[in-house]
Protein backbone atom coordinates (compact mmCIF):
# COMPACT_ATOMS: atom_id res chain seq x y z
CA UNK A 1 0.00 0.00 0.00
CA UNK A 2 1.75 3.20 -0.91
CA UNK A 3 1.86 5.14 2.32
CA UNK A 4 0.54 8.59 2.86
CA UNK A 5 3.16 11.57 2.26
CA UNK A 6 3.33 14.52 4.64
CA UNK A 7 4.41 18.06 3.18
CA UNK A 8 8.47 17.15 2.33
CA UNK A 9 9.41 20.62 3.74
CA UNK A 10 9.09 24.44 4.25
CA UNK A 11 9.19 26.40 0.76
CA UNK A 12 12.08 26.82 -1.32
CA UNK A 13 12.07 30.51 -0.49
CA UNK A 14 12.43 30.18 3.90
CA UNK A 15 14.81 27.62 3.78
CA UNK A 16 17.28 29.63 1.52
CA UNK A 17 16.94 32.58 3.63
CA UNK A 18 17.34 30.25 6.76
CA UNK A 19 20.26 28.25 5.52
CA UNK A 20 22.77 30.97 4.08
CA UNK A 21 24.05 32.62 7.07
CA UNK A 22 26.82 30.29 7.77
CA UNK A 23 30.37 31.73 7.57
CA UNK A 24 31.72 29.64 4.35
CA UNK A 25 33.46 26.68 6.43
CA UNK A 26 34.41 23.78 4.03
CA UNK A 27 33.43 20.31 4.02
CA UNK A 28 35.83 17.77 2.56
CA UNK A 29 39.43 17.68 0.77
CA UNK A 30 41.21 20.98 -0.23
CA UNK A 31 37.54 22.05 1.50
CA UNK A 32 38.46 20.39 5.08
CA UNK A 33 36.48 22.16 7.41
CA UNK A 34 38.90 23.20 11.13
CA UNK A 35 38.40 21.88 13.79
CA UNK A 36 36.07 23.50 15.78
CA UNK A 37 33.40 22.87 13.26
CA UNK A 38 31.13 20.30 15.71
CA UNK A 39 30.04 17.97 13.20
CA UNK A 40 34.42 17.20 12.99
CA UNK A 41 34.15 15.83 16.61
CA UNK A 42 32.72 12.26 15.93
CA UNK A 43 30.23 10.48 17.93
CA UNK A 44 31.33 9.06 21.47
CA UNK A 45 33.58 6.87 19.93
CA UNK A 46 30.67 4.75 18.02
CA UNK A 47 30.81 4.09 14.39
CA UNK A 48 27.91 6.30 13.15
CA UNK A 49 27.46 3.71 10.15
CA UNK A 50 26.23 0.89 12.62
CA UNK A 51 23.43 2.80 13.90
CA UNK A 52 20.90 1.72 10.92
CA UNK A 53 21.25 -0.48 7.97
CA UNK A 54 22.23 0.54 5.08
CA UNK A 55 20.65 0.11 1.54
CA UNK A 56 20.46 -3.27 -0.38
CA UNK A 57 21.35 -2.96 -4.33
CA UNK A 58 18.55 -2.45 -6.57
CA UNK A 59 16.24 -1.05 -4.25
CA UNK A 60 14.22 2.24 -5.33
CA UNK A 61 11.57 4.36 -3.36
CA UNK A 62 10.63 7.47 -1.45
CA UNK A 63 12.37 8.45 1.70
CA UNK A 64 12.34 11.24 4.44
CA UNK A 65 15.55 12.51 5.53
CA UNK A 66 15.61 12.46 10.01
CA UNK A 67 18.60 13.82 10.47
CA UNK A 68 22.54 14.66 8.36
CA UNK A 69 25.23 14.77 9.96
CA UNK A 70 29.15 15.01 9.59
CA UNK A 71 30.82 12.59 11.97
CA UNK A 72 34.39 10.99 12.51
CA UNK A 73 34.39 7.14 12.96
CA UNK A 74 36.53 5.27 15.57
CA UNK A 75 39.39 4.99 13.11
CA UNK A 76 39.54 8.60 12.88
CA UNK A 77 37.78 8.74 8.76
CA UNK A 78 35.09 11.41 8.33
CA UNK A 79 31.97 10.97 6.92
CA UNK A 80 28.83 12.18 5.70
CA UNK A 81 25.74 10.63 6.75
CA UNK A 82 21.54 10.65 6.04
CA UNK A 83 19.14 8.69 8.50
CA UNK A 84 16.48 8.36 5.81
CA UNK A 85 12.94 6.59 6.84
CA UNK A 86 11.35 4.89 3.99
CA UNK A 87 7.94 6.11 2.98
CA UNK A 88 7.71 3.80 -0.51
CA UNK A 89 9.68 0.73 -1.59
CA UNK A 90 9.96 -1.55 -4.44
CA UNK A 91 11.68 -4.42 -1.81
CA UNK A 92 8.95 -4.46 0.29
CA UNK A 93 10.20 -7.54 2.17
CA UNK A 94 13.97 -6.42 2.14
CA UNK A 95 13.45 -2.56 3.28
CA UNK A 96 10.09 -2.11 4.91
CA UNK A 97 7.67 1.14 4.78
CA UNK A 98 8.24 3.22 8.15
CA UNK A 99 11.72 1.75 7.80
CA UNK A 100 15.30 3.40 8.86
CA UNK A 101 18.16 3.29 7.13
CA UNK A 102 21.45 5.69 6.51
CA UNK A 103 23.52 6.45 4.08
CA UNK A 104 27.03 6.83 4.41
CA UNK A 105 29.30 8.37 2.47
CA UNK A 106 32.97 8.79 3.54
CA UNK A 107 35.06 11.72 2.63
CA UNK A 108 38.30 9.95 1.71
CA UNK A 109 38.34 10.35 -1.47
CA UNK A 110 37.16 14.16 -2.11
CA UNK A 111 36.86 13.58 -6.11
CA UNK A 112 33.67 11.20 -5.38
CA UNK A 113 32.79 12.05 -2.11
CA UNK A 114 32.00 15.62 -3.00
CA UNK A 115 30.09 15.02 -6.12
CA UNK A 116 28.36 12.70 -4.14
CA UNK A 117 27.35 15.09 -1.42
CA UNK A 118 25.96 17.66 -3.53
CA UNK A 119 23.93 15.72 -5.28
CA UNK A 120 22.45 14.43 -2.49
CA UNK A 121 21.63 18.15 -1.19
CA UNK A 122 20.43 19.13 -5.05
CA UNK A 123 17.73 16.41 -4.44
CA UNK A 124 16.78 17.58 -0.88
CA UNK A 125 16.34 20.89 -2.04
CA UNK A 126 14.30 19.85 -4.91
CA UNK A 127 16.64 20.94 -7.81
CA UNK A 128 17.71 18.95 -11.17
CA UNK A 129 21.56 19.92 -11.86
CA UNK A 130 20.48 20.08 -15.26
CA UNK A 131 16.92 21.23 -15.38
CA UNK A 132 17.86 24.25 -13.13
CA UNK A 133 21.25 24.64 -14.04
CA UNK A 134 21.88 28.48 -14.44
CA UNK A 135 19.62 28.82 -10.90
CA UNK A 136 22.31 26.88 -9.43
CA UNK A 137 25.13 28.21 -10.63
CA UNK A 138 23.66 31.73 -9.76
CA UNK A 139 22.03 30.94 -6.58
CA UNK A 140 23.29 27.48 -4.80
CA UNK A 141 26.91 27.45 -5.98
CA UNK A 142 28.41 30.49 -4.77
CA UNK A 143 27.34 28.98 -1.24
CA UNK A 144 27.05 25.21 -1.44
CA UNK A 145 30.19 24.13 1.01
CA UNK A 146 28.11 26.43 3.18
CA UNK A 147 25.05 24.54 2.84
CA UNK A 148 26.59 21.31 3.05
CA UNK A 149 28.26 22.51 6.70
CA UNK A 150 24.86 23.64 7.43
CA UNK A 151 23.22 20.39 6.99
CA UNK A 152 25.81 18.36 9.01
CA UNK A 153 25.86 20.73 12.01
CA UNK A 154 22.32 22.47 12.44
CA UNK A 155 20.35 19.53 10.33
CA UNK A 156 18.80 21.90 7.91
CA UNK A 157 17.51 19.24 5.35
CA UNK A 158 15.09 17.75 7.53
CA UNK A 159 11.99 16.45 6.64
CA UNK A 160 12.75 16.78 3.40
CA UNK A 161 11.74 14.04 0.96
CA UNK A 162 13.84 12.35 -1.96
CA UNK A 163 14.16 9.48 -4.63
CA UNK A 164 16.51 7.16 -4.07
CA UNK A 165 18.13 4.82 -6.42
CA UNK A 166 20.23 2.39 -5.30
CA UNK A 167 22.83 -0.36 -7.75
CA UNK A 168 26.49 -2.34 -7.68
CA UNK A 169 28.84 -0.16 -8.78
CA UNK A 170 32.07 -2.82 -10.06
CA UNK A 171 35.77 -2.37 -9.91
CA UNK A 172 37.08 -0.34 -13.16
CA UNK A 173 38.15 -2.20 -15.97
CA UNK A 174 36.50 -5.59 -15.26
CA UNK A 175 33.67 -7.51 -16.98
CA UNK A 176 30.58 -8.14 -14.48
CA UNK A 177 31.12 -11.74 -14.99
CA UNK A 178 34.89 -11.18 -13.82
CA UNK A 179 33.96 -10.10 -10.57
CA UNK A 180 32.13 -11.67 -7.68
CA UNK A 181 29.50 -9.67 -6.25
CA UNK A 182 30.45 -7.22 -3.56
CA UNK A 183 34.18 -8.47 -4.10
CA UNK A 184 36.37 -5.81 -2.45
CA UNK A 185 36.33 -2.41 -4.63
CA UNK A 186 32.83 -2.97 -5.73
CA UNK A 187 30.21 -0.76 -3.77
CA UNK A 188 26.68 0.45 -3.84
CA UNK A 189 26.21 3.50 -6.00
CA UNK A 190 23.44 5.95 -4.33
CA UNK A 191 21.52 7.92 -6.67
CA UNK A 192 19.65 10.93 -5.19
CA UNK A 193 17.04 12.81 -7.51
CA UNK A 194 13.88 14.96 -6.28
CA UNK A 195 10.64 14.57 -6.09
CA UNK A 196 8.22 15.81 -8.25
CA UNK A 197 6.42 17.89 -5.79
CA UNK A 198 9.85 19.39 -4.93
CA UNK A 199 10.64 19.83 -8.22
CA UNK A 200 7.61 21.65 -8.91
CA UNK A 201 8.45 24.53 -6.29
CA UNK A 202 11.80 24.91 -7.85
CA UNK A 203 10.69 25.54 -11.04
CA UNK A 204 8.61 28.53 -9.84
CA UNK A 205 11.55 29.65 -7.71
CA UNK A 206 13.70 29.27 -10.86
CA UNK A 207 11.37 31.23 -13.11
CA UNK A 208 11.24 33.98 -10.87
Amino acid sequence: MTPTLTKSYPPLTSRRKKTMTLPNNTLLGNRAPTQNVSYFKGSDGMDPSLKYPNFPINFIGRLRIDATKGVTTRTGDRAFIAELSVLSSNLPDTVRVGGKYSWYQSLKEPGTAYPACIAFLYAALGLDSVKHAAYIAKEIKPNQDTWLNKAANENCLAGSEVHLQTSLKRKKGFAPSQVPMHDKGDFTLHTFAPTAEALSEADAMAAQ
